[in-house]
C-alpha cells in the first residue's frame, strides 16, 4: 500500500482470481475464459456508459471510434490521483508496483 491508496477488501478475491487465471493461461494449463476481445469490449462499454451520462443519456455506438470526453476525464483524474500521465508505463509502474 502507498499513501492515498484506498484498499477495498471485496476486490481481493476478484483480483486473486484474475491473477490465477492469468498464471494458468501463461503456463498453458487452461485457456482464459476472458478473451482479449472481451476485455476490450468491457472497457469500451464502461467508457460508453460514462460518455452517455455526459451526453444526457444519449446512445453511444459501439465499438467506439472517436475520442470521448469521458476518456479525457478518466485520464485527467488518474493523472491528478497518481501525479503521472496514465499512458506513461514506467511512471505508472513506479506508482503501482512495490519496489524493494
Amino acid at each position: 500500500m502507498y499513501a492515498g491508496h484506498t484498499h477495498r477488501p471485496y476486490y481481493a478475491v476478484a483480483s486473486a482470481e484474475i491473477l490465477i487465471d492469468f498464471a494458468l493461461q501463461v503456463r498453458g494449463i487452461r485457456v482464459s475464459e476472458f478473451s482479449d476481445e472481451a476485455a476490450v469490449m468491457s472497457m469500451m462499454m464502461e467508457v460508453a456508459v460514462r460518455e452517455s451520462i455526459l451526453r444526457n443519456s444519449e446512445r453511444v455506438a459501439l465499438p467506439l471510434e472517436e475520442d470521448l470526453e469521458a476518456e479525457e476525464q478518466a485520464a485527467q483524474a488518474l493523472m491528478e490521483k497518481n501525479g503521472v500521465d496514465p499512458m506513461d508505463v514506467e511512471g505508472m509502474l513506479n506508482v503501482e508496483v512495490s519496489r524493494p
